[in-house]
């Protein structure tokens, strides 16, 4: 009976050691794959930013304008030129003091 329980013993022992090298081994494969998924992204994103310099340059009016007048379209003019009336708002244009209630929601012909 005492050599059934010293294998028995044994073998618990023997599993247990098992899954603890086991476990380790597995830790250590989870560590190398974030390891590995972290350079992944870190390249990614240098590859990205490349892509959307690539891109900055490729929509740059100063790329675009010698092909577009190649093409022979010209130049249109952006909507504040359209549009005389358009006065861009500016801080010192602003009203100072007390105002009633309401007045900045009138306008000047009101």
């Amino acid at each position: 009976m005492d050599f059934v329980r010293i294998l028995w013993v044994l073998a618990v022992v023997t599993a247990l050691a098992l899954c603890v090298v086991w476990q380790g081994s597995e830790t250590r494969r989870t560590g190398r794959r974030l390891e590995e998924l972290t350079w992944d992204i870190e390249a990614l994103k240098a590859e990205q930013q490349k892509g959307q310099e690539r891109i900055d340059r490729l929509k740059s009016p100063q790329r675009i304008v010698p092909h577009a007048l190649k093409l022979g379209l010209r130049p249109t003019k952006t909507p504040a030129e359209k549009m005389p009336e358009f006065v861009p708002l500016r801080m010192q244009d602003l009203p100072t003091g007390n105002l009633a209630p309401g007045t900045l929601a009138r306008g000047p012909d009101e």
